[in-house]
């Protein structure tokens, strides 16, 4: 079962027509903590802008530079 929120983000990204979003170095923070804290197989699941892999990477950035 897609949730609400799988949903809406499926209709975004096709809204986007494939053409590249690029975030704020504030957004990326949040987006990384989030993503952190649902973890790597959680995400697979979920119809996201940028990938698993690509939001984990932003996390260990953020606490690389802490």
């Amino acid at each position: 079962m897609i949730s609400y929120l799988q949903e809406e983000n499926r209709i975004l990204l096709a809204q986007l027509g494939g053409q590249p979003k690029r975030f704020t170095d504030g957004q990326r923070v949040r987006l990384a903590r989030k993503a952190k804290a649902l973890g790597r197989t959680r995400l697979r699941g979920m119809a996201t802008l940028v990938t698993p892999d690509t939001l984990l990477r932003s996390f260990r950035r953020l606490v690389a530079q802490k």
